[in-house]
Formats: C-alpha cells, structure tokens, sequence
C-alpha cells in the first residue's frame, strides 16, 4: 500500500480534470487505509480506530473496486483485534460487520464473557449509527452491569449496588434481569449495610461536584459571581477577572491593584 500511495502521488493531473479529482479521492481513502493498518499492527486494536473509515469514493471510476474491496479486507483485519480475539476467530470471507458482530456476541452471551460483550457493542457503533442493531439502552446497560462486576471485586460494594441498579432502570435484555438479581442478592447477603448505601447511591445520586474551571456553575444566572474573583458579564457567557483593590487612603482616592 505505501508503493501504491507513493506512485499515485507523483502523478500529475491538469486542474479540474475528473479523472484527477477521481485519483485524488482513492489516494485519500488509501492513505486513511494505511495509516489504520499501521496503527493496528503495531499498537494492538484501538475501538476508536474503527470509527475512521471513511466512504469509499463512488463516481463510477474502475480503481474504486479496487478500494473498497481493500476496505472490507482492512475491516476484516481490524475487528478482531479490536475485540482481543485470535486471528482465527476473523470474519469469515464473506461476512459482514455486522453479521459478525452479532454472532461474536451471541458466542460471549452464551459464555457470559461480559467484558467481551462490551467491546462488541462499542465496535457496532461505526456500522450501526441508527441503532438498528444494537440500541444505546443496551451499551449503557452492558457498560454499568461491567462497572458493577469490577466494582464488586474491588469489594466497593456500595458502588457496585449503584451500578446494578443503574443496569436494571434501563429495561434492556441484553443482561438478564435474574442474572443481575443474583449479584443484588449475593451483597445484600454478605454485605447488608454496604447494600442499604449502595441503594440510597442509586435513590439519592449526589449532586455534580462544582467545578472552578467551568465560567458558571450549571443552573446559575448569568451575573452569579465566582468564588474565584471572576464575574460573568451578563451579555457574554466569556468569564471576565476582576483584579482585587487596595483599600483607599483616607482622602479617598483608591490605590493601586496589588
């Protein structure tokens, strides 16, 4: 592909000619290709990779073939290091994404490979922007029920009653319900005083901690005054510092800022 990309680059083409401007949007599909396989293979998987792809150019021009054929090999490659699976367990030649997707998740459900579930729902997104698949409900349900299970082996029970519950108010199924009652039930057990906190956690959530670089506390009119010495303008929500005096001299005339 750096072969490939090179000889494309040094190609010239008159200013405004279709075929150029066709050779110009392959050699932009390439260079994305190549810098992703790279990324791959030298630093393992990273989820947010599988997000690049960018559309395949399609003006009718043959090399676009070419293209997207090398995109499917390329997404073929990707997926299963973005799960941590073995290269045997690749798509198969003529699967789709997320055909694959869905049978990688089936195969860690029925094995209950939780955290392997999560990255299968985190690698839907890419191929699934409408949710068709996979709906938000079901990744926020899967993302709580983890934080739970590592919250429970840290023994932060409390924290862990909160996240099971959290996973429970969504009503999605991909976790079964009975499934999550028995970890409810396994704390309240064991740990009951950490269980009636973990339930006031998921009740009575703490307010959002308050935080100084932020130009106005959320939920606070626009002249409130920071703590900080900065004000906000009320016709500008851009913070504007205000530089402390010094007291004034006993005929009155005030002295310079410190």
């Amino acid at each position: 592909m750096p072969k490939t990309i090179h000889q494309l680059e040094s190609l010239q083409f008159n200013p405004g000619d279709s075929y150029g401007s066709n050779i110009q949007g392959i050699l932009q599909s390439l260079r994305q290709f190549n810098q992703v396989y790279e990324e791959m293979k030298g630093t393992g998987a990273s989820l947010i990779l599988l997000g690049t792809f960018i559309p395949v150019p399609n003006s009718g021009y043959e090399g676009e073939v070419g293209v997207a054929r090398l995109r499917r090999e390329l997404i073929r490659f990707a997926l299963p290091r973005a799960l941590g699976l073995e290269e045997q367990q690749s798509p198969r030649p003529d699967e789709l994404p997320t055909t694959y997707l869905q049978r990688i998740l089936a195969e860690a459900r029925k094995k209950e490979e939780w955290p392997l579930m999560k990255r299968v729902l985190e690698c839907f997104v890419p191929f699934d922007p409408s949710g068709a698949f996979v709906s938000t409900n079901d990744r926020n349900t899967l993302q709580s029920f983890v934080t739970g299970l590592n919250q429970e082996k840290a023994r932060q029970y409390a924290f862990a009653v909160s996240s099971y519950e959290a996973a429970l108010k969504t009503g999605s199924q991909v976790i079964p319900a009975e499934m999550i009652g028995e970890h409810l039930e396994n704390i309240r057990k064991n740990n009951p005083k950490e269980f009636e906190q973990g339930l006031q956690l998921a009740t009575n959530p703490p307010p959002p901690t308050y935080d100084p670089r932020a130009a106005r506390p959320a939920g606070y009119p626009p002249s409130y005054t920071i703590p900080t010495g900065r004000t906000i303008s009320p016709r500008s929500e851009n913070p504007v510092r205000v530089p402390p005096q010094a007291p004034s001299d006993p005929n009155g005339i005030p002295g310079p800022p410190k």
